[in-house]
């Protein structure tokens, strides 16, 4: 199973949220899986039909061409017996990012973006009781969710925030949650 079955990216859930670049962020998803299945090397026909469309939409976008290539290199490599392979070569894609399509962050997400997204109210009371929380106690585990949040703030010290926070949920406590909520963090 791979990572992105089990945690949903930033754009999909932002996706769920309806909001006004909703639409932007089911594009931007199902971006995200196609290239998930490219570097793991499943769906290939499904994530190839995505990246065609996506290449005659973008021309010359020279990061869709790549994993388009790979994509096609993959399903034929699928077609050749491994003894007539010879030694396999590992085929490598880049993860899908935003900046592949929109220049200097025109594309918005996480810490880039102009507003927080969905209910305000609810994402600020979440944080008034993070904040609340980290002053009564430093846990690893709310630091490291309290981080999260912090990425969906338009604000640079919060991001500022986040970070450290992050860095220091991961160094106190090493754990799955911690790594993968420090990734988010690092990628937001």
């Amino acid at each position: 199973i791979s990572y992105t079955q089990t945690h949903p990216s930033p754009h999909a859930r932002l996706a769920a949220l309806k909001g006004k670049d909703a639409e932007t962020h089911v594009w931007a998803a199902k971006m995200e899986r196609a290239f998930d299945d490219v570097q793991i090397g499943k769906n290939l026909n499904a994530a190839s039909k995505i990246l065609a469309d996506t290449c005659t939409a973008y021309p010359s976008n020279a990061f869709f061409h790549k994993v388009y290539a790979a994509a096609l290199h993959k399903l034929w490599l699928s077609t050749v017996p491994l003894p007539a392979q010879g030694l396999r070569a590992i085929i490598s894609v880049p993860s899908f990012r935003d900046s592949m399509i929109a220049p200097s962050g025109s594309m918005t997400r996480g810490g880039g973006q102009k507003t927080i997204p969905g209910d305000i109210r609810l994402y600020q009371a979440a944080r008034s009781e993070y904040a609340r929380a980290a002053g009564i106690s430093k846990d690893p585990e709310l630091l490291s969710n309290y981080a999260v949040l912090l990425c969906y703030s338009p604000s640079k010290e919060d991001e500022a925030k986040a970070r450290h926070l992050a860095e220091k949920a991961f160094s106190d406590k090493t754990s799955v949650s911690s790594a993968s909520n420090m990734v988010v963090v690092l990628y937001m």
